[in-house]
């Protein structure tokens, strides 16, 4: 009797098994549809809106800028007040910061205190290789890029948020949902202080300066974007939440939002505390995750609750762009991930798949670089045609050393006028270097590339002129075309590329004399004209460039006293 139990024990185990592989079985089959058809859902969206996303982009980008230009030095003045605001405090030894660094935000770490109060700091190293970037990390052995005495304003301290305290009688774990509730009820109560602080602040600088703005009063954040956003970005920490109760001042100029900042600050003992500040409208700042858009982003904790609550400082610009449809194209993607980097973003080895994504819409980033373009692939290469299709929203376009059949083709047969076409409204960084690449430099990539800000085609076969329509690229910052056949003069247009900062033309055979018009272009940092042809003098004009770092004319013709 005792072995037939066991026998049938042993059945009943085997079979509880076989029931729930089988079901694992299932649930993977069900799985792998839901992956499926999630993917099929995401490409099909990307290709109905990726291309408006980039566009969206870009009116955020251009409405900033027109406020830059409107106002000279004022956003200067503005990330001074919120470094003031917030770069406060001794750092430790070790502590990692954010700074600016040639006008991007990169990471750092803290290496020495001076009695001064300046810091050295170790950068956080991302190695260029072939075009790609690879994150190094810190290391002060290898000599890597570091920066001295280093003013405390400069460095903002990396690290965690503040979190909401657990309210009175409410559960004490931070991911019990429960929690919910109660801090709905603590936001409810800070929604009156906050309204009447910010109502306040408005009445008092529109009534003493020539500053104008306005309260946008808002609702409670919903219940549900506030359970997904838990979920998404804070691991089921309710406490994490703290827009809950928030609020936005609209403000008509730059000045505006200083004026703004400079009462917060001055009034914020009474009623608050300035936890943090995310300014968004910094233009080293990177926007295209939120889709473009910009604010100033404060969290404060109001004394009266304890409780933090949120203050959004935007452009009355960018608002008019949000409503137009910007916010809810990004609503639409961030529900998908459309902005996340790990999808928008390809970097490495193409196949069929990642260039099905990019004629969709789906990837709009794609790096090749020193990567082989095989065989098998060729029916979409050279030629790209993904790139040619409607939905087709690259950004960049980075094919540098590439081997396999992209090498030696002509230039033309991979910037086709489809491909031209299509890249026109969108790309900022096409980089084709490296490539052995023949023919002369299709006429419509002068006038077509709408918002270029990098182009490299340098180390190539390619021959012809430089014509005027250089020109036209109005957003160029990087020109770079050295070492190849080019000839014939550089055009005085190059003047009108007022971003210039980068010009590489070395190694060409470039004849005739060197434009005066580059001393107009005040970005210029630097200017490699050697190994050409050039004649006559060097303009004096060249010397009003203030910003000039490196200038490089050797093994020309030049003449006449420097």
């Amino acid at each position: 009797e005792g072995i037939t139990d066991d026998i049938k024990a042993k059945s009943k185990l085997e079979l509880d098994l076989d029931n729930a592989k089988r079901r694992l079985g299932v649930d993977k089959v069900r799985l792998k549809a839901a992956r499926e058809g999630l993917g099929r859902c995401i490409e099909e969206t990307a290709e109905e809106i990726s291309t408006q996303l980039i566009i969206q982009n870009q009116m955020y980008d251009e409405c900033l800028a027109k406020s830059c230009q409107e106002e000279p030095g004022v956003m200067s003045q503005l990330s001074e007040i919120v470094s003031k605001m917030v770069n406060r405090g001794k750092l430790a030894v070790g502590t990692e910061v954010e700074m600016q660094v040639g006008g991007v935000i990169k990471k750092a770490r803290v290496e020495k205190e001076h009695v001064d109060g300046t810091y050295d700091l170790n950068i956080w190293s991302v190695v260029n290789i072939c075009n790609r970037n690879y994150e190094e990390g810190y290391d002060v052995s290898t000599g890597q890029e570091c920066a001295s005495a280093v003013p405390r304003l400069r460095l903002t301290k990396l690290g965690g948020k503040d979190t909401q305290p657990i309210p009175k009688n409410a559960p004490r774990n931070p991911k019990d949902p429960k929690i919910v509730a109660y801090l709905y009820e603590e936001a409810a109560r800070t929604k009156a202080i906050l309204d009447k602080t910010v109502t306040g602040a408005v009445a008092a600088i529109n009534s003493t300066s020539n500053h104008r703005c306005e309260a946008m009063i808002a609702p409670l954040k919903a219940q549900e974007r506030a359970l997904l956003k838990c979920l998404d970005k804070y691991n089921g920490q309710f406490t994490r939440i703290t827009d809950i109760a928030r609020t936005t001042i609209m403000c008509r100029t730059l000045c505006t939002v200083c004026e703004v900042l400079r009462w917060i600050w001055t009034n914020k003992c009474e009623v608050l505390n300035v936890l943090r500040i995310k300014n968004r409208l910094d233009p080293a700042f990177d926007a295209s995750p939120a889709g473009g858009y910009r604010d100033i982003l404060i969290n404060v904790r109001f004394l009266e609750t304890n409780h933090i609550a949120e203050i959004q400082i935007t452009l009355a610009g960018l608002l008019d762009v949000k409503k137009s449809g910007g916010h809810t194209m990004y609503k639409v993607a961030r529900l998908l991930n459309l902005n996340n980097p790990a999808i928008s973003q390809h970097t490495g080895v193409a196949d069929t798949d990642v260039l099905r994504k990019v004629g969709k819409g789906v990837i709009r980033s794609l790096d090749l670089s020193g990567t082989e373009i095989k065989k098998e692939i060729i029916m979409e290469l050279p030629t790209l045609q993904c790139l040619e299709a409607r939905s087709c929203a690259v950004t960049k376009l980075a094919l540098t050393r590439c081997t396999g059949v992209i090498q030696g083709s002509k230039l033309e047969s991979i910037l086709t006028p489809g491909v031209i076409a299509q890249l026109g409204p969108t790309v900022k960084v096409l980089s084709l270097d490296v490539l052995g690449l023949t023919g002369m430099i299709p006429a419509a990539l002068w006038t077509s590339l709408k918002v270029v800000e990098e182009l490299h085609l340098d180390s190539n076969k390619l021959t012809g002129e430089i014509p005027k329509e250089v020109g036209e690229l109005k957003n160029l910052q990087k020109l770079s075309l050295w070492g190849n056949g080019l000839a014939g003069p550089i055009p005085k247009d190059i003047g009108r590329l007022k971003n210039l900062e980068y010009l590489y033309l070395n190694g060409c055979s470039l004849e005739g004399s060197i434009p005066v018009e580059l001393g107009e272009l005040e970005n210029l940092k630097n200017i490699y004209l050697y190994r050409n042809n050039l004649t006559g003098s060097i303009p004096k004009e060249l010397g009003k460039l203030k910003n000039l770092e490196v200038l490089q004319l050797s093994s020309c013709s030049l003449e006449g006293s420097i």
